[in-house]
């Protein structure tokens, strides 16, 4: 069992863990210094630089601005673009009656009981949840905006529904799809 220490200069820069785990705090450069559970020392200097004068970022708002807003909805879509998003993720099922719904659960309580989205018509989504949009609905909106979406598909099935949609709504150039069944 072989224990290092480590240690910072400025901690204002960069903090190590026990493990020794750098994290940057601030740019700029300061000195770690690593002492072996022989006595052997060692310090060199870490320069702590920006991530994106290195690499594109973006800010992808997941299910929209869901900590400020209800998931999956229009209102979340707007807010999130009110924040500066770059990107909408959102999750796609399609109701009993072929309606490409945004929705994140698998069961929705209609009445007493839960049900599957695909086992409701959209009009029984609407008396179970008011707010739920259609992917439509979505897709019109992020085509107003600068935003791209990445689109989750929650079932089988509905790939060529969904790129349908994509396309009659123009935002081909700002879509992206992903799978996890």
């Amino acid at each position: 069992d072989c224990e290092y220490t480590y240690s910072i200069a400025n901690t204002s820069i960069a903090t190590v863990d026990a493990y020794g785990m750098i994290a940057g705090l601030a740019c700029g450069t300061t000195q770690i210094t690593v002492k072996t559970p022989t006595g052997v020392t060692a310090t060199f200097d870490i320069t702590v630089v920006p991530y994106n004068t290195q690499h594109e970022t973006i800010s992808t708002a997941h299910r929209g601005a869901s900590g400020y807003r209800t998931e999956n909805t229009l209102d979340a879509f707007q807010y999130a673009n009110e924040l500066g998003a770059d990107e909408i993720e959102l999750d796609v099922y399609r109701t009993a009656d072929g309606v490409l719904i945004v929705h994140h659960d698998d069961q929705i309580k209609y009445g007493r009981k839960y049900y599957h989205p695909s086992a409701l018509t959209y009009a029984q989504v609407l008396s179970a949840k008011s707010y739920v949009c259609t992917l439509d609905q979505a897709l019109a909106y992020i085509a107003t905006t600068n935003m791209t979406v990445l689109i989750e598909f929650k079932m089988n099935s509905i790939e060529s529904d969904v790129i349908n949609c994509v396309e009659r709504n123009n935002v081909q150039a700002k879509a992206g799809y992903i799978a996890f069944d």
